[in-house]
């Protein structure tokens, strides 16, 4: 059995504070930002959906740097999976 992921073209369409969003694999961003936090105390939380609402996701950090967050994004069965939507929330740093 083979199965594909085709992956869609990763863009910011509000960008507060990003500067750009790369995908490293399935699942996993890293977020860059444009000013950076003071520390790498900050959280990183938001949720993930397809566009025709039949998979909903988390995301959550992986690793957290004063230039960057990386973050995974899974399915209900907690699997790395790739969404047509992220909404991310950074705050503190």
């Amino acid at each position: 059995i083979f199965t594909a992921q085709i992956f869609q073209p990763v863009r910011i369409i509000r960008q507060y504070n990003v500067t750009k969003i790369a995908r490293t694999a399935l699942g996993y961003y890293t977020i860059y930002f444009t000013t950076l936090p003071i520390t790498n105390e900050y959280i990183c939380f938001g949720s993930a959906a397809n566009v025709n609402g039949a998979a909903v996701g988390l995301v959550g950090p992986t690793t957290q740097t004063t230039t960057s967050a990386n973050i995974i994004t899974t399915n209900t069965a907690g699997t790395a999976s790739n969404f047509d939507g992220i909404r991310l929330v950074v705050y503190g740093g």
